[in-house]
């Protein structure tokens, strides 16, 4: 069967949260420093230039296997600019659990909200992480991009048991009220038979008078291998973040139209085009999700 085109979401929805994005040249980093301490050095100056306060994060870092899934034509990514990340972690327990995104991302506001990703799928299947979170991507001289997304998180057995052997209607049962353009009954596949390891490091944050917040992390892609320790990898993206997002989301700056203006946010985007100055920064980078459809074994 067909599925075309999109349902009118009624809600008015406004911004949940901004990302300011920047992609890593991992070959201009010094050898004897580790990346998330040089890249914390940058943003430790650059704060102190603009006279903010950066507190900054020694948590223990996130490791993570990632890939995606879409048919063998990419038909999700290409014609509905729609995208399934999977992100498998392992629990304290020793159990692994599996956190699914499910993403629309375009250039055009309205358009992105014109989809609905809410769940309607027994709660027992799955874990509602988010939903319906409606983001702002700034990705340097690329622009802005809108998304809405929402993550649930499946234990082994239920991810294995609705996603392995899995087709397009396996992902459109969970959202009745998503109409994409592709045949429900094609097959899924990870995409380009592609799975990396991920390391997110959490920086810090700055602090604001105001309700708005600015979390930093670091994520860093290798190449899954069974052959090398992390340590004897090198990166294929590094790719550097700026959240914003609201304290208290009941509040929004006593700005209906957008809650993400004024003074603090200005000062963020200060702080962005500063770090783009850096040596460290390649503003011609591949995102990671251009990354995982473009690649090419071959080229590697």
């Amino acid at each position: 069967m067909y599925c075309y085109n999109m349902q009118i979401n009624a809600n008015i929805k406004q911004l949940d949260s901004k990302e300011y994005k920047l992609i890593l040249d991992s070959t201009r980093f010094p050898v004897s420093e580790s990346h998330n301490e040089v890249i914390a050095k940058v943003i430790e100056k650059a704060t102190n230039d603009l006279k903010l306060k950066f507190i900054p994060s020694y948590g223990k870092p996130k490791e993570r296997t990632v890939w995606y899934l879409d048919t063998v034509e990419h038909d999700f990514y290409k014609n509905n600019s729609f995208t399934v990340r999977v992100k498998k972690k392992k629990k304290d327990n020793g159990k692994f659990e599996h956190d699914v995104t499910f993403k629309i991302r375009t250039l055009d506001k309205d358009k992105t909200l014109s989809y609905n990703l809410q769940p309607n799928s027994p709660q027992e299947e799955f874990k509602i992480e988010e939903k319906n979170i409606f983001e702002e991507d700034i990705i340097s001289e690329y622009g802005s991009q809108f998304s809405l997304s929402t993550e649930l998180e499946f234990k082994e057995d239920k991810y294995l048991a609705r996603f392995k052997d899995a087709i397009c209607e396996d992902v459109l049962s969970i959202f009745p009220s998503i109409k994409l353009d592709v045949l429900g009954d094609k097959t899924l596949t990870n995409v380009n038979g592609l799975k990396v390891q991920e390391i997110t490091y959490e920086l810090g944050e700055i602090l604001f008078e105001d309700n708005i917040q600015a979390k930093m992390e670091l994520s860093i892609w290798y190449l899954e291998s069974d052959l090398k320790k992390i340590a004897e990898m090198k990166p294929i993206i590094e790719e550097f973040d700026i959240e914003v997002s609201l304290k208290n989301s009941d509040i929004n700056n006593n700005n209906t139209e957008n809650p993400f203006s004024g003074p603090s946010i200005e000062v963020i985007e200060d702080l962005y085009k500063k770090i783009q100055c850096e040596s460290i920064v390649n503003l011609n980078g591949t995102t990671k999700t251009k990354f995982i459809y473009n690649y090419d074994k071959q080229e590697t």
